[in-house]
């Protein structure tokens, strides 16, 4: 996704807006079927039940920043930057994401609880 997203600036820069319109396509495409669903299946499996309300205000206004911003951060860095400057951010998600991101698959609930709940508290 990030090589689509750095791809797309570099063919912006050199005016290729069909090639940049099938680059967004495919990024579109990709995301909806792979990182898209994946928050909010990951946040129902780890988080409680309580706490999955905050969890999905944060998503919210992280995604209401993201798109106040786009706007300022095009003004500065100009159209290919701000697929760049995405691209970039995505490699540094996916990095942590590989790092720090647990794998749940095929935990049972209590399973779950003691990989992320401190064990004098479990």
């Amino acid at each position: 996704m990030a090589l689509l997203l750095l791809m797309t600036g570099f063919f912006e820069v050199e005016s290729q807006a069909i090639v940049v319109i099938c680059l967004i396509l495919a990024h579109l495409f990709i995301f909806q079927n792979t990182q898209g669903p994946v928050v909010w299946i990951y946040a129902s499996e780890v988080v409680a039940e309580g706490s999955l309300g905050m969890c999905i205000l944060t998503s919210s206004v992280v995604s209401l920043l993201v798109t106040l911003s786009t706007g300022s951060i095009m003004q500065v860095f100009g159209a290919s930057g701000v697929f760049w400057f995405f691209g970039i951010l995505t490699l540094i998600g996916g990095v942590f994401v590989k790092l720090y991101i647990v794998e749940t698959s095929g935990l049972s609930a209590i399973q779950k609880k003691k990989v992320f709940v401190n064990k004098k508290d479990f």
